[in-house]
């Protein structure tokens, strides 16, 4: 039972309840094709600043050229890069492989790879040991235990 005998439809905040609604459930506008769905609320930003402002704005010409964008390299490891490491400096000839290992060599190899660089998520999918595994190994690590 809503208080005050309200129904749920009067109960929500809308400021206008009877605008249109896109297929969506958000607030539309009508123009000559159809609804078209309201994709943000100017009236917050026209109470900060007048509509001559914001036309001068958007009128502005930026510096420069905008569309140059800089691209870093990505350093992240590869699949090839991890599987490499394991067989080089564990011997492991796949990386499933540590699945059969016992704990201990099997962390001290996990907390090795980390340290190399490789992210936890990377490590589970590749190896078969769980994600909350590596990331328990990962937070001792951190903590020196």
């Amino acid at each position: 039972m809503h208080s005050r005998g309200k129904s749920p439809q009067q109960s929500l905040p809308r400021r206008n309840r009877n605008s249109p609604k896109s297929a969506s459930g958000l607030a539309a506008v009508r123009n000559g094709d159809g609804i078209l769905p309201t994709l943000c609320y100017t009236k917050a930003v026209l109470k900060r600043i007048t509509l001559d402002d914001l036309k001068e704005l958007v009128d502005e010409i930026l510096d420069g050229d905008i569309t140059d964008v800089e691209y870093t390299t990505d350093d992240r490891l590869t699949d090839d890069d991890i599987r490499q490491y394991l067989r080089g400096h564990w011997h492991l000839e796949h990386p499933t492989d540590l699945q059969n290992k016992e704990k201990t060599d099997r962390n001290e190899i996990l907390i090795e790879a980390i340290q190399y660089g490789a992210p936890l998520r990377q490590l589970s999918r590749l190896t078969g040991v769980s994600y909350g595994v590596i990331q328990r190994i990962n937070c001792k690590m951190k903590l020196g235990q």
